[in-house]
C-alpha cells in the first residue's frame, strides 16, 4: 500500500515468511530510486525512514511514527545515512523523542560555552571532543582520527576542559558531554 503526501510518502509491506532482508533492502533501494528519478530530486535530499515491522495492520501507525522519526533524525544527523532503520538510531531514537524544549534545556552548560566560543578553533576543539568520545578517550586512536599528533590532541583536550570546566577523566563529565553532543547534533546546533 502506498500514500504520497507532499513532504513525504508510506510505502507498507506485507512480507511473506520467505523473504529475507536481501528481498527488502532491494525494494527500498529501488523505492529510493523511483522517488528521486520521478521527483528531480538530489541524492541528499531523500531519507527512508524504515519503522519496526507489525504483524497486525491496527499496529501499523507506530511503524509509521517510527519510519517518520528515522528520516527526519538522518536528515540532521548526516552519519547516519540516507536509509536508516529506527532500530539503528541508538541514542537519536530515544533523544528524537524529546521535545526541542527539553532537548535544548539538556544541553552541559560547558558544551553550550564551547558550541559559542569565539574562536577559529571551536570547531576543531568540537571534532576533537566528539572524537575523542565516539572513540572512549581512546588517545591513540582519537589521534589517528583527526590526523594529529598526540601531542596537538593533549592541547586541544586541556583546551576543551578550560572552556567547558569538565573533567574528561570523569566518567559523567565524559558521558554529559557525548550526549549533549548528539543532541547538539540532532537539534542540528553544529
Amino acid at each position: 500500500m502506498q500514500l504520497d503526501r507532499p513532504d513525504h510518502s508510506l510505502l507498507i509491506v506485507s512480507v511473506a515468511e520467505r523473504s529475507t532482508q536481501t528481498h527488502l533492502d532491494s525494494l527500498i533501494v529501488a523505492a529510493r530510486e523511483r522517488v528521486l528519478s520521478e521527483s528531480g530530486r538530489q541524492n541528499i535530499e531523500c531519507w527512508v525512514g524504515i519503522g519496526e515491522p507489525r504483524t497486525s495492520v491496527a499496529d501499523v501507525r507506530e511503524s509509521y511514527e517510527e519510519s517518520r522519526r528515522s528520516a527526519d533524525v538522518a536528515q540532521v544527523v548526516k552519519v547516519l545515512g540516507n536509509v536508516v532503520r529506527y532500530r539503528d538510531l541508538g541514542v537519536y531514537g530515544l533523544l528524537a523523542e524529546l521535545s526541542e524544549d527539553r532537548l535544548e534545556n539538556s544541553i552541559h552548560s560547558g558544551l553550550q560555552s564551547l558550541l559559542s566560543h569565539e574562536d577559529s578553533k571551536s570547531e576543531a576543539l568540537l571534532a576533537t571532543l566528539e572524537s575523542f568520545l565516539d572513540n572512549a578517550g581512546d588517545v591513540k586512536r582519537t589521534s589517528e582520527a583527526l590526523c594529529v599528533h598526540r601531542g596537538s590532541l593533549y592541547y586541544r583536550l586541556r583546551r576543551i576542559q578550560e572552556i567547558t570546566r569538565a573533567d574528561l577523566a570523569n566518567g559523567d563529565d565524559r558521558l554529559a558531554l557525548h550526549l549533549s553532543l548528539k543532541v547538539a547534533r540532532l537539534l542540528d546546533l553544529r
